[in-house]
């Protein structure tokens, strides 16, 4: 038997435009892996579409785990 984990979005951006809640946090099912130049090669964390596509926006998440890493800060 398996069973299915759901990973809830990650994204705490008081801003963010994606959220149902005023908290500053999401509440739905995360679907997509972003990556940070400032973190650590490998190190991402999990959004849902909405929070994606703002985080893909602001220029500081990146969809490959190389993002970044061939740029200065």
């Amino acid at each position: 038997m398996s069973y299915a984990f759901a990973q809830q979005c990650e994204c705490c951006d008081p801003r963010c435009p994606g959220h149902d809640t005023a908290k500053g946090d999401c509440q739905k099912i995360a679907k997509y892996k972003l990556y940070r130049p400032d973190w650590a090669e490998g190190a991402y964390s999990w959004f849902c579409a909405k929070c994606a596509e703002d985080a893909l926006e602001s220029g500081i998440f990146g969809a490959d785990s190389s993002f970044g890493f061939s740029r200065r800060l």
